[in-house]
């Protein structure tokens, strides 16, 4: 099987088809980015109206390109499938990645090799989904849930396997990312993922994706200082300058 994927969006999406392109490669599928594909995979963004569009704008295009392929958008849109659907021609599907990937494992059974490098340079290390802040002007809450935190032996395990396979650089993300651990009862639960982190591995550095204003807490900065190993760089979105 010859399989296409294709990624709009955030750092969480990059991840996510980071980690699905892992596990393709587990079953002894090569996702392909030249060719004619059976199957194309659309991993989509739904946080502006813009976005959205240009997700189904791309989907018409490729399925138009590979009229024999399969089309299927995941990620952000599986979860506004009615809306979707109603600007997609019927042989487009919406399907979450986790039911996408499912399908795959009913049809094959992972190979016990080594799932191969998925990234460029800086593999993501995604460790919490969702977010309850319920902002006015964001979608997000909706689409991605409520926050959950991985667990924190798994977060190491892939750091790990990221520092064994010659990753200098992981960059630390989530739909939220202050907010780990917090439904696991945990105070501070970012340092205590980075105190993890910076135990458990060697030489690697960690780079910390968007922290909102109130969230960079002096615990965070003392940490951040003590090592060269946490990078020295905070991106702090600011939705207004009031």
């Amino acid at each position: 099987m010859k399989v296409l994927v294709k990624t709009f969006g955030c750092r969480v999406n990059q991840a996510d088809t980071q980690e699905l392109l892992q596990f393709l490669s587990s079953l002894g599928i090569t996702p392909v980015e030249k060719g004619i594909p059976d199957l194309v995979i659309i991993n989509g963004c739904v946080v502006t109206e813009r976005a959205a569009r240009d997700v189904v704008k791309e989907a018409r295009k490729l399925a138009k390109k590979h009229s024999s392929a399969h089309i299927i958008i995941t990620g952000c849109p599986a979860y506004l499938a009615t809306r979707i659907r109603q600007s997609l021609p019927p042989r487009i599907r919406t399907m979450p990645l986790e039911e996408l990937k499912s399908l795959f494992t009913a049809r094959a059974q992972p190979e016990d090799k080594p799932s191969g490098l998925h990234y460029r340079t800086r593999p993501l290390l995604k460790v919490q989904e969702g977010c309850d802040r319920m902002c006015a002007f964001c979608i997000v809450p909706y689409v991605r849930g409520t926050p959950r935190s991985k667990p924190l032996e798994r977060v190491i395990e892939e750091a790990q396997k990221f520092e064994a396979e010659g990753a200098k650089e992981i960059v630390v993300t989530g739909t939220h990312l202050a907010l780990y651990g917090r439904d696991r009862g945990w105070n501070n639960g970012l340092e205590r993922l980075l105190e993890a982190l910076l135990s458990n591995t060697h030489s690697v550095h960690f780079r910390l994706s968007s922290l909102d204003p109130d969230e960079i807490t002096p615990g965070l900065l003392d940490l951040a200082s003590s090592t060269r190993r946490i990078c020295r760089h905070f991106h702090i979105p600011l939705q207004s300058g009031s």
